[in-house]
């Protein structure tokens, strides 16, 4: 069960990420315009918030099964990263101040990265303590 709950955890990050990235390869290479892209990204925006709320709980389960509790492990610190951007997301929902925004997305890429660690080399900490 915590395998499946993994992958989902993967594809929410995937489909909570996705305003952003869409946005920037539409920008870069795609240049699509028009009604029907527009009412895409309404509804990755529209699911981006409730996604992301999912998103801290999930792993969180999957973390408790895979573990049998909570213990220092890749998947330990890649959740609190992940609690961290949304508090960032939250609080500029919240404010609206636009460093938030920066602050949000930068904490995402971090997430990002601690994925890449979590799923390549998922005991790095026993590794450095041993």
């Amino acid at each position: 069960m915590y395998a499946v709950l993994g992958f989902v955890s993967l594809a929410l990050f995937i489909i909570v990420t996705a305003p952003y990235w869409f946005r920037r390869l539409n920008q870069w290479f795609f240049h699509l315009k028009g009604p029907g892209f527009t009412k895409f990204m309404k509804g990755l925006r529209l699911i981006h918030k409730p996604l992301g709320a999912a998103f801290v709980i999930v792993p969180a389960i999957h973390g408790y099964l895979a573990m049998g509790g909570f213990r220092l492990h890749t998947g330990t610190i890649l959740w609190f990263f992940v609690v961290i951007t949304a508090a960032a997301g939250h609080t500029f929902y919240l404010f609206k101040k636009p460093g938030l925004l920066r602050v949000h997305r930068i904490l995402a890429l971090v997430t990002f990265c601690f994925i890449l660690v979590h799923l390549f080399v998922p005991n790095l900490i026993y590794y450095i303590t041993a």
